[in-house]
């Protein structure tokens, strides 16, 4: 039971994590986009005005580095916003899965369902083989899904499973 329990706390706070940054990352990439359209020569001016907002907002962070501000400032770098895109669009899946299974564990809820009862929503499996929870649930669209927090965490730390043993540090010592 307490395994189970960090486990959804984990994937609540994973879903935090993700909802807040793509929330954020959405707001820097409406700024860069009005940024854009802005005359070259009042762009300098929004910005200032942009930082200063956000120096606003985390005059409450005192002792704690939160880094919007700095990042305001970047909104005028293409490559700095393409990042932001590449970056939200590779984690939309993972924000999806997440959701998903966050509505189901949090709410008892289908997800995207209006609010039909969820069965067994906080009933987590153990895997066997890795020793990490997963859990069944109902999609939005009826169907069964399965999600296994290792999995989630591999996902979301661009841990690549399938790589072969031979690569292993281990069996290099050998050779």
């Amino acid at each position: 039971m307490p395994l189970s329990a960090l486990s959804q706390m984990w994937v609540f706070s994973l879903y935090e994590w993700l909802r807040t940054w793509r929330s954020r990352a959405d707001q820097l990439i409406d700024l860069a986009d009005q940024h854009s359209r802005t005359k070259p020569q009042k762009k300098s001016k929004l910005i200032k005005s942009y930082v200063a907002a956000a120096k606003r907002r985390e005059r409450h962070t005192s002792g704690m580095l939160t880094y919007h501000s700095e990042y305001v400032t970047k909104i005028g770098e293409p490559a700095f916003v393409a990042s932001l895109k590449a970056y939200k669009d590779q984690t939309a899946g993972l924000f999806s899965m997440v959701e998903a299974l966050r509505v189901t564990l949090a709410k008892h809820e289908v997800p995207k369902s209006n609010r039909l009862v969820a069965q067994a929503p906080g009933y987590a499996r153990m895997n066997l083989m890795t020793g990490s929870l997963y859990w069944h649930f109902i999609n939005e669209h009826g169907g069964l899904e399965k999600i296994d927090r290792r999995e989630l965490s591999n996902l979301f730390l661009d841990i690549d499973e399938d790589i072969e043993m031979s690569d292993s540090p281990d069996e290099q010592l050998c050779d």
